[in-house]
């Protein structure tokens, strides 16, 4: 029952942490150093390590987000149209919100998996001497037996139907070797 706490996880090496961190940086500024255009190159990424459904619906409606929105852009060779303002603004936005949703969603991944699991521990009567806090038996000890329960209402019932039972059989059986 009582045994070593769960194990914390292993540190990465500095080196490790640091690539880590650089790819995150390049990952985020793809899309704000390409004006939305290779916006859907961080969702590739969230796509790919999460393996969930969500991302891989949102790197496709990126992806033709992205597209749509260069092609409406570049469709006319005026600049001061509405095709070309919707275009643009689009991939503005697009870049924006890509950054900020790999960001939230990468961060959000890292803390999840590095989080420890709740202990819980069940409640003991602690014996004069330990701390509730904690363990009620210390490591290595064998634990306390349950103290004994005093019978229910319900087996008193049927101990009582029982006694009962036998009464009835054996007035019956002393009547009928009277016949």
């Amino acid at each position: 029952m009582n045994g070593p706490g769960p194990i914390p996880p292993q540190r990465r090496s500095t080196a490790v942490r640091a690539a880590v961190v650089l790819l995150r940086v390049v990952l985020t500024l793809v899309p704000l150093a390409t004006l939305g255009i290779l916006g859907w190159v961080p969702l590739v990424w969230l796509a790919v390590t999460r393996r969930r459904t969500q991302d891989w619906v949102m790197l496709c409606l990126t992806a033709f987000l992205c597209t749509g929105s260069l092609f409406l852009g570049g469709y006319t060779n005026g600049y001061d149209n509405w095709q070309t303002n919707v275009g643009v603004g689009s991939l503005l936005m697009l870049a924006v919100f890509c950054s900020v949703y790999f960001l939230f969603n990468d961060l959000r991944r890292r803390d999840r998996r590095h989080a420890l699991p709740p202990v819980h521990q069940p409640y003991l009567p602690h014996p004069a001497g330990y701390s509730p806090i904690g363990p009620a038996v210390p490591v290595g000890s064998t634990p306390l037996p349950p103290p004994p329960t005093a019978p229910s209402g319900r087996i008193d019932q049927v101990r009582a139907e029982l006694d009962e039972l036998s009464a009835y059989l054996r007035e019956h059986e002393r009547e009928r070797e009277g016949r």
